[in-house]
């Protein structure tokens, strides 16, 4: 649906959508079943009213309070404020801190071990987090069909750098191996490095090319889901299955926890 004209066909729903869509598809990134639910549960009609059916009672979608409504009536899965001036539109005037937040039921980090394929891509602006990275669904779900349950990057230095959602991390039998490379040192990482530092575990960062992992080596991916998940393979590279590191990952993680709650 182009515009509120085309959606006549659809009745309440589909004029609802497309303002929705028209406002906030873009700026607010809603996904598109929150927008039919909220849409479908919002109005007391069925998609094939006749067209001209007078919407008195639907909110005024394009303000923030309005679309919030709609979408807590419809029982959405979370709570939208918008980004103003958002994607593809020049800076605004006043840059004013805006917030989108999503709640959801809580999401369980797979258990592993895990597989990586080895792909060639570099990150957009690597060092910062950011969304939009359609990308790295695209490459999860060709690792897949490959076999692998996820894809671990490589960069035109033919380092690896990081996973799709994750940091990765080595462990030779004596120290943690961080990768050198351009990479978002995720907020995980740098609380384990941190921890680790503080328990006297050494440390190093270098370059790691696929054909330099050991087979001695183990390794672990982590982000906010977990301190620590091991992984199988890198490649064709099978990976030694050492229980003592990501155990020690997630010793380190409790440290940081346990001194928080001091």
């Amino acid at each position: 649906m182009e515009s509120l004209s085309d959606a006549h066909e659809f009745g309440d729903t589909g004029v609802v959508a497309a303002q929705v869509l028209h406002e906030y598809g873009h700026r607010a990134g809603l996904q598109a079943f929150w927008i039919i639910d909220a849409v479908e549960q919002f109005t007391d009609h069925p998609k094939g009213d006749p067209c001209g059916q007078q919407h008195s009672d639907l909110p005024n979608l394009y303000d923030d309070r309005g679309l919030e409504q709609a979408l807590a009536r419809a029982g959405a899965p979370g709570r939208f404020i918008t980004s103003r001036p958002g994607e593809f539109a020049p800076a605004g005037e006043r840059d004013e801190l805006e917030v989108l937040v999503k709640v959801t039921d809580p999401v369980q980090a797979p258990t592993g071990p895990i597989s990586l394929d080895v792909i060639r891509h570099e990150r957009h602006l690597p060092d910062i987090k950011h969304v939009g990275e359609i990308s790295k669904t695209l490459l999860l779900r060709q690792a897949n069909a490959r076999g692998f349950d996820d894809a671990a990057f490589l960069d035109r230095g033919g380092r690896l750098s990081e996973a799709t959602i994750w940091n990765l991390a080595y462990w030779d039998g004596a120290s943690v191996i961080w990768p050198e490379a351009e990479y978002l040192h995720g907020v995980t990482m740098q609380i384990l490095a941190r921890q680790l530092r503080a328990l006297g575990v050494p440390q190093q960062t270098r370059a790691v090319r696929p054909t330099e992992i050991d087979e001695r080596w183990s390794a672990a991916v982590m982000n906010s889901w977990t301190p620590g998940i091991p992984v199988s393979r890198i490649g064709d590279r099978q990976l030694v299955q050492e229980p003592a590191f990501p155990r020690l990952l997630h010793r380190a993680w409790a440290r940081d926890s346990q001194n928080q709650l001091a």
